[in-house]
């Protein structure tokens, strides 16, 4: 790991999810809420996430879900929370979370 993507460096905890391969949890430090973006860490967790790995940004009380090729999407908890619930939105493992919108 370059020393710039430290946590010590760049004020963010990068780390796999025990559920999901596909899922990888960066938590940023609560003193430093938009260290995530800055580079080189932003270029690395968009590189990453055009792996097709669904990035989730963890920042105070705010989640920013990033996947490939599509727009940062940002949410509360309990936004996400809800929209799980609600299976407005589905993850495969190929892809990462994708949108999937509720038909009425």
């Amino acid at each position: 790991m370059p020393l710039a993507l430290k946590p010590n460096n760049c004020h963010v905890v990068m780390a796999g999810s025990f559920e999901d391969s596909m899922v990888m949890f960066a938590y940023v430090d609560p003193t430093h809420p938009n260290a995530w973006r800055q580079d080189p860490l932003r270029q690395h967790l968009i590189n990453v996430s055009n792996l097709g790995v669904t990035v989730v940004i963890v920042s105070r009380q705010r989640r920013y879900i990033m996947t490939r090729d599509s727009p940062t999407i940002e949410l509360k908890e309990s936004e996400l929370e809800e929209l799980v619930g609600e299976k407005l939105f589905k993850r495969t493992k190929k892809e990462g979370i994708q949108w999937a919108w509720k038909k009425e």
